[in-house]
């Protein structure tokens, strides 16, 4: 394994002169985590007279944290206002607690390092906020923050679960290629202008109930492992509607069955269902040709029809209660609910079959579906939202 020598790190600033240390340099030659007591209070007095921070590169603690947004003026309502702040680059190595902060101008926190949660919990950001390939180990809370300008994600990594239910953003917030690890909340949210989330990715839940998109929502290319959730959303800009958004997405789900691995399983639940219903025939004929016994061929294949829907029926159930049918077991997939990647039940997945007679209708057409598809659905699965995935 590779070690990167801290001293070699290439940084567009003047760096700290404690050796391995790539804080940006402040008064008295060090950065803010390694000056002493008198000196950082120095440092920090521009900071409580609404100068600019500076703090890119500098690795951040608790302590640390609390001297610099206790120097920090505070408004009428008692919040701290940092000025013009930078943390482009800086590790924050405990959590960060950021809770009502105002962020009076611009707030940058490219490639920022968040070991610990992080919570911005009512923050106020009056300019643009930064955040573009920050990584978030644990909880990320903006929850309720205000972001009065434009918010930028790009590229962001969320580890751990991220809230921004009921914030508020401004004119343009985007999340470009941003990744989310685990459960992703946007519920309540209010997006003022436009929302870009082109090629991110949700490896967990996502959820925007009861959010109200006032831009364009974009979502091209974006890559939901479970299907986002909606209910009681508002899509007031341009494409109006959480289809026409959603249609742009892609659907990874638990990794979705291939169209040949599907033809497969139902070639295979067939052969075996045929082969059910014609196993009486060769009896019936020697009954009937051979012994005389009159009927007897006809008889057989009423008994074979009968054992082939008796297969079909238990076959089904079986692909209800279990999400696999004989054939899906053979080649390893199963049938899933859309909203919680669980069996349907046997009900549901006779009735599923049934409604393949709409994918029969269009000149086969549906059966077709899942080879242009997003998330490889028939115009059955769509009917009653489930998909096909690996097992």
């Amino acid at each position: 394994m590779t070690v990167t020598d801290p001293n070699t790190v290439d940084v567009p600033w003047e760096r700290c002169s404690r050796a391995g240390c790539t804080g940006v340099k402040a008064t008295g030659g060090a950065c803010l985590a390694h000056l002493g007591a008198r000196q950082l209070n120095a440092a920090l007095a521009p900071v409580s007279r609404g100068r600019s921070l500076d703090a890119r590169g500098v690795r951040i603690g608790g302590p640390l944290l609390a001297k610099i947004l206790d120097a920090a003026p505070k408004g009428d309502d008692g919040r701290p206002r940092l000025p013009r702040a930078s943390f482009d680059g800086t590790t924050f190595e405990e959590g960060a607690a950021f809770e009502g902060v105002v962020f009076a101008k611009e707030a940058s926190f490219d490639r920022a390092r968040f070991h610990g949660d992080v919570s911005f919990e009512g923050s106020s950001f009056k300019g643009t906020a930064r955040f573009a390939q920050a990584a978030f180990a644990g909880r990320a809370t903006f929850a309720e923050a205000d972001f009065g300008t434009q918010a930028w994600f790009g590229g962001a990594t969320f580890s751990g679960p991220a809230s921004f239910q009921r914030t508020r953003f401004g004119h343009l917030v985007w999340f470009g290629r941003a990744t989310f690890e685990a459960d992703a909340a946007f519920d309540a949210a209010s997006f003022g202008g436009d929302a870009t989330f082109d090629g991110a990715r949700f490896a967990s839940r996502a959820g925007f109930d009861s959010a109200s998109f006032h831009g364009e929502a974009r979502l091209v290319d974006a890559d939901f492992a479970h299907e986002p959730r909606f209910a009681g959303t508002s899509f007031l800009g341009k494409g109006g509607a959480p289809r026409s958004a959603v249609r742009q997405a892609i659907w990874s789900g638990e990794g979705l069955a291939t169209w040949p691995s599907r033809v497969a399983a139902y070639l295979i639940d067939a052969v075996v269902a045929t082969l059910v219903a014609l196993a009486p025939l060769p009896v019936g004929a020697l009954l009937e040709v051979g012994l005389r016994y009159e009927h007897a061929l006809l008889a057989s294949v009423g008994v074979g029809q009968l054992a082939g829907l008796v297969f079909v029926v238990r076959n089904l159930a079986a692909q209800g209660r279990t999400g696999q049918s004989l054939g899906k077991r053979r080649v390893g997939i199963s049938l899933v609910g859309v909203g919680d990647g669980a069996p349907i039940g046997a009900g549901r997945s006779i009735l599923r079959q049934l409604a393949h007679v709409v994918d029969s209708l269009p000149l086969l057409a549906g059966w077709l579906w899942p080879l242009w598809d997003a998330k490889r659905q028939t115009l059955a699965d769509k009917l009653f939202k489930t998909v096909v995935v690996k097992a």
